[in-house]
């Protein structure tokens, strides 16, 4: 069922009325809080900053990886606050804790090759047995 209500140039309200109601959630004076709140939220969430366009991303290094994981947990950080978000947020922490471990190793690993006069270029040396 239509909303009873007539606007003032004379049309009717196109909104389906509430159940056992004859009024639609806009129109009926019983939701005037509800609506308040509604309008209230409604303008929250357009000024809410939401996440940049990051990508796309070139992923060649573990340091790509962690750009593009800071950006993904700077956007979750936008988001409402909710379970979703936190689990977000964790599960980011805990990809990126890896790859800073992971980056640390790399790190090492050159570091020992230019010792033991490893090439430069980011391909292990491989020795052949005679």
């Amino acid at each position: 069922m239509k909303c009873e209500f007539v606007k003032t140039n004379g049309e009717p309200c196109q909104a389906n009325a509430l159940p056992d109601k004859t009024l639609c959630f806009w129109h009926d004076p019983g939701n005037a809080a509800k609506r308040a709140q509604a309008r209230k939220k409604g303008g929250h969430n357009r000024q809410t900053r939401k996440g940049e366009n990051h990508g796309p991303y070139a992923i060649l290094s573990v340091a790509d990886i962690m750009t593009a994981l800071n950006d993904a947990l700077n956007d979750a950080a936008l988001l409402e606050n909710s379970h979703a978000r936190s689990r977000s947020i964790g599960y980011i922490c805990q990809i990126m804790l890896k790859g800073l471990e992971v980056g640390e190793i790399e790190k090492r690993l050159e570091a020992l090759e230019q010792r033991i006069g490893g090439n430069h270029n980011g391909h292990r040396k491989t020795h052949q047995r005679t």
